[in-house]
């Protein structure tokens, strides 16, 4: 995989070569924007713009300067933050183009985003009769909705939320997820907290009731702050082993671990705790900044930021905190080998919500194609279906809107993504 600054070279380079004799103003003041002005010396980039920087280090242009110099702007950003900063800079400037590094015109882009040009994307992604099946659920869950005065949809609850655009593609992935464990011939598969805390359900009903050859599973405590702890501090170490004794690992051979959207330092710290190889089953997996762990991608390829495409990919954060389990953060383990967590504060009648939403697809899904190994849907329809969310013409309650706002306790941040994604 290239790095993030090769890749942001060579997609400027790619998407913007047919107008080099143009001039160009870069949005962003991050290191990203300082590699491109320095390398790219055959553009003509005037300066940067960035409503929030007051150093300088860069040549930054006024409002007025921009519009009396520049041909348009290229915002050097994450995928996830295009729409905000496209809104910033409208605000201030009513008549630049502004694209993003991939070549992207960010206001032809949002205006396309509307009902009916999604299903039509949707639909040429129909493969299987299973792709069928998802595609009309779609429309007669979307023409079943209530319509504002406008004719806008609107969606009334949390349930009816996560139903229609996330539920599928949770599912999907769970299935994909117990298909990869058998493929690797895991005889033991770990539903990392808080991540697994749904699948490990899903998985207990899927194993019970469709497919009793599946390994065996459990629900595994795990974090970040907790195995690099647990390999830092000998007294740490010695509380996560008298866990794991819980589990009988020794008995088995091939163990597989489930994570979300992570880099893998979850399953690097347990290895070295447990002394033993395991494979990662992610969503994504994103780079490594030490080691190397085996892991199997949902998405196919390690990814960084910039690499983002899909809704899903680009808002795994939030897609991870819906789903995550309604407990808090693992912080350790006390000398019994139980689990010190920190307090949840979160929503738990909206993750229950959330939850039945989703086994009830699950269900639903399930006994519709009801052999041993279920068929998987195109990824690339569910990811069509999905960006539906960000279409003009789909509404939001505030009951559903607020859940669009998450704490991030590891980096001790808050995050809406109701700016964001919402139009």
């Amino acid at each position: 995989m290239s790095s993030e600054k090769e890749y942001i070279l060579h997609t400027f380079r790619e998407n913007f070569q047919h107008k080099k004799g143009k001039k160009i103003c870069l949005y962003g003041t991050g290191k990203h924007t300082w590699e491109l002005i320095h390398e790219l010396k055959d553009y003509q980039i005037i300066g940067v713009v960035d409503f929030a920087y007051e150093g300088t280090e860069y040549n930054l242009l006024t409002t007025d300067e921009i519009k009396k110099q520049a041909d348009f702007i290229v915002v050097v950003a994450r995928p996830m933050l295009l729409k905000k900063i496209y809104m910033r800079i409208r605000k201030a400037i009513a008549d630049i183009s502004v694209y993003s590094i991939e070549g992207i015109n960010i206001e032809q882009f949002l205006l396309e985003r509307n009902i009916n040009n999604c299903l039509h994307v949707a639909s040429q992604f129909i493969l299987s009769a299973e792709d069928k099946f998802l595609y009309d659920r779609s429309v007669e869950k979307l023409k079943a909705l209530p319509r504002q005065e406008d004719g806008n949809l609107l969606i009334p609850d949390l349930y009816t939320f996560i139903n229609i655009f996330m539920a599928p593609f949770f599912v999907n992935l769970f299935l994909w997820v117990t298909q990869q464990a058998i493929k690797k011939k895991c005889d033991l598969l770990l539903f990392q907290a808080r991540d697994g805390y749904l699948f490990q359900k899903m998985y207990s009903e899927e194993r019970s009731q469709y497919n009793k050859d599946l390994p065996d599973a459990f629900y595994f405590y795990a974090s970040r702050q907790a195995v690099i702890s647990a390999v830092n501090n000998s007294i740490e170490q010695e509380n996560y082993r008298q866990y794991l004794k819980g589990f009988s690992l020794d008995k088995y051979c091939n163990i597989g671990i489930y994570d979300f959207g992570a880099r893998g330092t979850v399953q690097y710290y347990l290895e070295q705790i447990m002394k033993r190889k395991l494979h990662g089953l992610y969503y994504m997996k994103l780079p490594l900044e030490i080691g190397s762990v085996e892991v199997n991608s949902y998405c196919g390829r390690e990814m960084n930021f910039y690499q983002m495409k899909t809704f899903a990919q680009v808002f795994y954060p939030l897609l991870e905190a819906f789903f995550e389990a309604p407990h808090g953060s693992l912080k350790g383990f006390d000398r019994s080998g139980m689990p010190i967590q920190e307090e949840y504060i979160g929503n738990i009648d909206a993750k229950n919500h959330i939850y039945r939403a989703t086994m009830d697809y699950y269900r639903e899904y399930r006994s519709t194609w009801s052999e041993k190994t279920a068929p998987l849907i195109s990824v690339q329809l569910l990811d069509a279906l999905m960006e539906m969310i960000r279409s003009p013409q789909v509404k939001l309650t505030e009951e559903v809107r607020k859940e669009f706002v998450l704490r991030d306790s590891f980096h001790n941040e808050t995050l809406n993504f109701a700016d964001d994604i919402l139009i």
